[in-house]
């Protein structure tokens, strides 16, 4: 840490493992993801306020890869549209799986929790508490152990509960919800004896499959303009996900953040002296890379 001298070789993560101020080079070997990800990256240079070089190999085969993680994690606006339409579908109040929602539009779990977000942000959806949908337990005790400790209607009621667990090799699954419409009841009950249960060391209980609540505020189309036309919303879908604005607008001529400070890139932190980004075109072979490291680094004037 104290050496003038040393070289490191690191991932992306370079920054955060080193407190050190007075590194004066950043190579990029591979194009970053993104300019927010490269802004990140070379933010341990020159952080003594001297001058410090950051430059980046450019190679075109890097752009495959990248291009690969920018279509994959971008859907298509037919499966955002399908989303859209199986949401506001299932009423005023509902609960979803984001992975089962995910599965089925083809749609990646990140950019889904995206694109909810937008709709939250937005005024059409207002998110709730998240619930279990699934219940299983292991009888730390037999089903006759277990009932011979209650009678009456307590003891049947668990016996019928026990009858809606489905077996596998070691654990008993429970769909409360499920269990709550054969039985009759409602769906506190049938969670609150299974936790009873557990807490009496008579089952092993763990609550699996989180669903999340919504509330449907308003459908995509309302509500109307002042001309009596609705809004219906744009989805935009790119490289950062996929994002929902109403049709017809965006984000050119927004004003700034009240402290432009807080936007100020860590290139132009005061006291900062960095020369700006100098990209470097070099064929694909790493032995290219590797002169194109030495012979900036010899002529760059900084020792």
């Amino acid at each position: 840490m104290t050496s003038d001298q040393a070289i490191v070789v690191a991932t992306i993560a370079f920054g955060m493992g080193i407190d050190k101020a007075n590194i004066r080079y950043v190579y990029h070997y591979n194009l970053p993801k993104s300019l927010e990800n490269y802004s990140q990256e070379i933010g341990r240079a020159g952080r003594d306020g001297e001058l410090a070089i950051c430059h980046m190999l450019v190679c075109p085969d890097d752009l495959n890869v990248l291009e690969n993680f920018v279509y994959g994690d971008t859907p298509h606006p037919d499966a955002v549209r399908g989303l859209i339409r199986d949401i506001f579908a299932r009423g005023s109040e509902f609960d979803i799986s984001l992975y089962d929602l995910a599965f089925e539009h083809d749609i990646r779990l990140l950019v889904l929790r995206t694109l909810l977000t937008y709709l939250e942000l937005k005024g059409l959806l207002a998110g709730g508490t998240p619930l279990y949908g699934q219940y299983r337990f292991k009888p730390l005790l037999t089903s006759r152990e277990i009932l011979a400790r209650f009678e009456g209607s307590r003891r049947s009621f668990l016996a019928d509960l026990f009858r809606q667990a489905r077996q596998a090799r070691s654990w008993f699954h429970i769909d409360p919800a499920a269990a709550a419409t054969v039985l009759g009841t409602d769906r506190e009950r049938i969670i609150r004896a299974l936790d009873w249960l557990g807490e009496q060391q008579m089952l092993r209980v763990e609550a699996t499959g989180l669903r999340y609540r919504y509330r449907c505020l308003r459908s995509p189309t309302d509500p109307p303009r002042a001309g009596g036309r609705a809004a219906p919303l744009r989805f935009e879908t790119g490289s950062g996900g996929a994002r929902a604005t109403p049709a017809g607008t965006g984000t050119r001529g927004q004003g700034r953040l009240p402290d432009r400070r807080a936007r100020r890139p860590p290139w132009r932190a005061p006291g900062r002296r960095m020369r700006p980004l100098q990209l470097v075109p070099i064929k694909a072979a790493p032995s290219s890379r590797n002169a194109a490291c030495r012979k900036y680094h010899q002529t760059s004037g900084i020792r």
